[in-house]
């Protein structure tokens, strides 16, 4: 095994890290180590000294241990490597496979992963390049990304700011704010605290838990956005597809909605003055305000609202037949028969219609139209209500 004493060395540059290598900082040495995982020769590496830098160059290095306050620079990795346990800022260059780090205090930038890339509570991360294959960061600080070829998962992150991933992404725990410029995939974010903001997404977007406001400004797929909405923020979101929102029995919002669909609402909707499909409604005080646009339908769902019009149409199923069946027995105790020929103005005239010759013809009338009219011969004979009669002609329609 190869060693240098590291007392007067700040920085430690690898040339070249063999394939499975391993780079590991820890407090409990003094000296830069480099060895093999198993037997072998480690002839060709050698550790040279100028100054304060120290440089491992030579044959290609298999394990490298090092005192973690060292700051250590990889220019390549051959094959699959692990670096972890530093408190100082690391650089890799390029791995030509997968890419784990775990346990940095300090910052860590990466050129380019050829392979997976996994980082595991690291306080601060950039991908300056690509990496090609699937990306997960979690309990981590910051992240900054330039380019993910495959599905990113972060979980537990403080910030993030990504400029493409051409899979899916998946944001959870969220502590500060978020950046996205381009996804191609799906995006699914949950329980994010800063502001999430979106410039482009290809697939769909689903959002919950948004304290920090939203901002999706061009989604080419559908939206789906539960609550809870934070007073205070906003949330605007453009759609070529549908768009879903799922508000809190409690919610505190203000709507405005357009769509180029069908706006289906459990919130009573205000149409815009100027004639365009746009519509406004308000839940509590309005303290979040909502911003919808949608090339498709809008659909919107209040939780207590439809478990409420669920149990209304469960108490009236199959309450028409029964009215139907109170009502003749109520015309018949008062001796009003189905051929009574009242009729009552309500809101229209009754008018006969005309045979070219000038006489009369009789519509054909439906059980329907009989009971209307015997409810409506009860209100001119003083039996019934106008109210009641209203309600009784709405539960026969």
């Amino acid at each position: 095994m190869a060693t240098l004493k590291s007392n007067d060395i700040d920085l430690l540059i690898i040339d070249e890290l063999a394939r499975d290598a391993q780079l590991i900082g820890t407090p409990e040495v003094e000296e830069i180590q480099v060895g093999q995982r198993s037997a072998g020769s480690t002839d060709g590496c050698q550790l040279l000294l100028d100054g304060r830098v120290a440089r491992l160059t030579g044959a290609p290095a298999t394990l490298v241990l090092a005192p973690e306050r060292l700051a250590v620079t990889v220019k390549v990795g051959r094959g699959d490597t692990r670096v972890l346990g530093f408190c100082s800022a690391i650089k890799v260059g390029e791995v030509s496979g997968s890419l784990r780090v775990a346990e940095m205090a300090g910052p860590v930038h990466i050129g380019n992963v050829r392979g997976d890339f996994r980082a595991d509570r690291v306080a601060e991360l950039t991908l300056l390049g690509t990496c090609t294959g699937d990306m997960r960061v979690e309990d981590s600080g910051s992240l900054t990304a330039e380019l993910v070829s495959g599905d990113l998962r972060l979980v537990s992150i403080e910030e993030v700011t990504l400029t493409r991933v051409k899979g899916d992404l998946w944001l959870e725990s969220i502590g500060g704010n978020v950046q996205l410029d381009h996804i191609d995939g799906d995006v699914r974010l949950s329980k994010i605290l800063g502001v999430a903001r979106l410039e482009e997404v290809a697939g769909d977007l689903r959002g919950q838990s948004l304290s920090g406001g939203l901002t999706a400004r061009q989604v080419h797929g559908s939206v789906t956005l539960a609550g809870p909405f934070s007073a205070g923020q906003e949330y605007s979101v453009s759609a070529a597809g549908d768009i879903s929102l799922q508000l809190d029995a409690d919610s505190d919002v203000q709507l405005r909605v357009t769509a180029q669909g069908r706006v289906r609402s459990a919130l009573d909707l205000t149409p815009a003055s100027d004639g365009s499909a746009t519509f406004a409604a308000t839940a509590g005080r309005g303290g979040a305000r909502i911003i919808l646009t949608s090339g498709g339908d809008i659909t919107i769902r209040q939780h207590g609202r439809e478990e409420a019009a669920r149990q209304r149409r469960d108490a009236f199923a199959g309450l028409g037949d029964q009215i139907r069946e109170q009502v003749r027995a109520s015309l018949a105790a008062a001796g009003v028969t189905a051929g009574s020929s009242s009729w009552v103005a309500r809101g229209r005239s009754a008018r006969t219609a005309k045979t070219p010759s000038g006489s009369s013809r009789s519509s054909a009338r439906s059980p329907k139209h009989d009971e209307e009219m015997m409810i409506l011969s009860m209100v001119e004979r003083g039996l019934l209500s106008p109210e009641d009669a209203d309600r009784l002609l709405q539960a026969l329609e």
